[in-house]
C-alpha cells in the first residue's frame, strides 16, 4: 500500500517537472492557455487516480488479501483459534471427569434412624 502511494507521488512530481519545463520552452503564444488548460485536466486526473482506484473496492480487497502482512495476521488468528478450541475442549473434558469423580464419591443413604 505504501508502495502505491510512493509511486503516485513520484508520478505527480515527474508530471509537474515535465509540464513546467514544457511551459518554459514555449514562446509566448496564443496556444499557451490551451496547453495550460489541457495539462491542468491531466493533473486533475492524476490527483484523482487513488480515489478512483478505491472506488473499485474489489481490486483493493484483492490487494489487501494478497498482502503478506494480512496473510501473517490470518495465520496467527488461525493458530490462536486452534489453541482456544483445544483449551476449551480440555476444560470441558476436565469438568466432565470431575463430575464423574464426584458421582463416584457420593454416599447413598437408605435409611435414617433418629433416637430420642
Amino acid at each position: 500500500m505504501i508502495d502505491k502511494i510512493y509511486e503516485w507521488v513520484k508520478n505527480l512530481s515527474f508530471y509537474l517537472v515535465l509540464v513546467t519545463a514544457l511551459l518554459q520552452m514555449l514562446p509566448d503564444s496564443d496556444y499557451r492557455k490551451y496547453i495550460r488548460f489541457f495539462t491542468g485536466l491531466v493533473l486533475i486526473a492524476l490527483l484523482l487516480t487513488p480515489v478512483l482506484k478505491t472506488v473499485h473496492a474489489g481490486d483493493l480487497k484483492t490487494e489487501i488479501l494478497q498482502d503478506a502482512d494480512w496473510q501473517e495476521f490470518q495465520d496467527k488468528l488461525q493458530k490462536t483459534e486452534t489453541k482456544v478450541r483445544k483449551q476449551m475442549t480440555e476444560t470441558a473434558d476436565a469438568a466432565e471427569n470431575g463430575k464423574a469423580q464426584d458421582e463416584q464419591k457420593k454416599i447413598e443413604v437408605k435409611e435414617i434412624e433418629v433416637q430420642p
